[in-house]
């Protein structure tokens, strides 16, 4: 299930400093793509036109 994907994210997210707490989190677009074979993720984070102008993009793929 795609909704099963986006904890371990948001938390990982958070435990890197991007955000305080995942509560601060208000618009999620979640868009599955093809399977990496050692696992793959794009995030693109955003402020949301009524909040101060930040945007900052990750790119985050496993190390095995």
């Amino acid at each position: 299930d795609i909704d099963n994907l986006l904890k371990p994210i948001l938390d990982a997210l958070e435990a890197g400093g991007l955000f305080d707490d995942d509560a601060q989190v208000d618009a999620l677009t979640i868009v599955r793509g093809p399977v990496a074979p050692r696992g793959r993720i794009f995030v693109e984070c955003r402020a949301l036109p009524d909040r101060e102008p930040a945007t900052t993009m990750l790119t985050c793929s496993p190390s095995i």
